[in-house]
């Protein structure tokens, strides 16, 4: 029998358990988190976000600006990401869109059924129902090969057996050992929070620099801005700052906060996010039978479903890349998109340092 393992219970090792068991029924199908709470919906905080309801708002870092002392070790990530949103920030705003709603006309999609308010809720008793173990407290350390077999190894000294390994997290760096994949890859820690509002919203929607999701009735989740942390081969999240109030004057003054009629702010989290330089997702076979699915930045949530499904198929061996995803438009979610942007800007920038060294020729002859 095949045993898949999942290391991540945010949504995009929750869709990849939803996906796999879709295709095959039969599967031991287990997936491992770190946190010692998980909720039944993504909405809740789930995989590398936490959940700091329990320690109240005043323990939250308010910074929200990036920590540039880390740009020094990863420049060349921070320039093409830089590059990708001077150039190409709509058009990633749009392509998300297209990932995540096809169907969808209208920016805010108000008149859409693909992602009601509920459409996470109780992802997590829905796996259980269908015999996906879900393992919490547990934190995957380390794994290896053991003939046709991977032994993964525990923080508790426990270990596990399986045949495959997904990946769906980017926060621990020494589970994705090879280190090729980290120059695709930023891990940014981000803040999160629930809003109770006047007037609900039926779908996501991108607006005045904050992402809008349905939670439940009249509440909202709502994500924005970044900072980056970076300690001891992991990233972490800094809570010691308790200088709090700039966190909530920047929600309650945010304009469409205001449009949407704010009541109250009923809780802020915060967590680690990884990032692409287009702020879009990518899968990519590790080794033999080790997988990985990450980048999901602050849209993880709603690229989740698409790119689960995606995952499944490279997992069943279907030979893809470039796939349709919008009226024949071609989108490649492997790690080839992001060769390829860095190939492109690689090239850009060696053009625009000829092209200067040129003009400096000529002024001085």
């Amino acid at each position: 029998m095949d045993i898949y393992c999942i290391i991540g219970a945010g949504a995009f090792g929750l869709m990849t358990a939803y996906n796999l068991r879709k295709s095959n029924i039969n599967a031991k199908i287990i997936i491992f988190d770190k946190n010692k709470n998980l909720s039944s919906s993504v909405n809740g905080g789930n995989g590398m976000l936490k959940y700091t309801e329990k320690y109240g708002i005043k323990d939250i870092n308010n910074s929200l600006s990036i920590n540039f002392s880390r740009i020094p070790y990863n420049f060349e990530f921070y320039l093409f990401h830089a590059i990708n949103q001077l150039t190409n920030n709509h058009n990633n705003r749009e392509l998300i869109k297209k990932i995540a709603v096809e169907e969808e006309e209208e920016e805010e999609c108000e008149n859409s059924d693909y992602f009601p308010y509920n459409y996470w809720d109780n992802i997590t008793d829905k796996l259980i129902k269908s015999n996906v173990e879900i393992i919490n407290n547990v934190e995957i350390i380390n794994y290896e090969y053991m003939n046709d077999k991977i032994i993964l190894y525990s923080k508790n000294n426990n270990k596990y057996i399986c045949n495959k390994l997904i990946l769906c997290t980017a926060g621990n760096l020494n589970l994705v050992k090879n280190n090729y994949y980290h120059k695709f890859i930023e891990v940014f820690s981000g803040y999160s929070a629930t809003v109770e509002v006047n007037t609900p919203i039926r779908c996501f929607y991108y607006k005045h620099n904050m992402f809008f999701t349905p939670y439940n009735n009249n509440l909202v989740k709502i994500t924005f801005k970044v900072d980056i942390g970076f300690e001891n081969n992991n990233y972490f999240v800094d809570k010691t700052n308790k200088d709090y109030n700039i966190i909530v004057d920047y929600i309650t003054n945010n304009k469409e906060i205001q449009n949407l009629g704010l009541i109250s702010i009923k809780n802020i989290w915060r967590g680690s996010r990884a990032m692409t330089y287009d702020i879009i997702p990518f899968i990519s076979q590790i080794d033999k039978n080790v997988y990985l699915l990450t980048g999901g930045g602050y849209m993880g949530t709603h690229m989740a479903n698409k790119f689960g499904i995606w995952m499944t198929e490279m997992i069943n061996n279907k030979d893809f890349s470039d796939l349709p995803i919008h009226n024949n438009e071609i989108f490649n979610p492997t790690i080839e998109r992001l060769k390829r942007i860095r190939s492109k800007y690689y090239f850009l920038i060696i053009l625009l340092i000829l092209l200067i060294l040129i003009i400096f020729k000529i002024r001085i002859d």
